[in-house]
């Protein structure tokens, strides 16, 4: 009789264990789409704020030299709102969008060959960016970067 007595217990603490589990998945779930939501939104602004640099610097752009665009890009980058990693894969559009300004050709004739260096920009960058500013020195590189492929461009026929 003991054992008949014994059973429903044993099934009484198995649903309370399956109920406890769902509630633990539940609050998992919750948690997952909270902060999804918040990735959502951080990534919509910062889709936002890009959109609206591009436009700027497409305003700006023909005004600027190839050496402005990238000081342009350098600034932007110190002071960009956007998710940092959207934020440094925005430089080589901001770059590309700044040099399809204007015609650069002329520029991209006064460099030779010298924009097919892996050192070209570095006598640059080590101006324009302080010793130690590692984030700067990549976002000079790849403005430096840009430039050479728009003149390797330019230089087939391009703009």
């Amino acid at each position: 009789m003991a054992e008949a007595n014994a059973e429903p217990a044993a099934g009484a603490a198995g649903a309370e264990t399956r109920s406890s589990g769902l509630w633990v998945i539940l609050a998992l779930f919750a948690m997952a789409s909270v902060l999804g939501a918040i990735a959502f939104w951080r990534y919509t602004r910062s889709d936002r704020f890009i959109q609206r640099s591009l436009a700027q610097v497409q305003k700006r752009g023909p005004a600027l030299t190839a050496e402005g665009c990238v000081d342009e890009v350098l600034a932007w980058s110190r002071h960009c709102q956007a998710m940092k990693g959207l934020c440094q894969g925005a430089i080589p559009r901001l770059m590309e969008t700044c040099q399809a300004g204007a015609d650069r050709r002329a520029y991209c004739a006064s460099l030779g060959d010298e924009h097919r260096s892996t050192r070209f920009g570095v006598k640059q960058c080590e101006a324009k960016v302080q010793r130690g500013d590692r984030e700067g020195k990549k976002v000079c590189g790849l403005g430096y970067r840009s430039i050479a492929a728009h003149c390797e461009r330019a230089r087939k026929g391009g703009r």
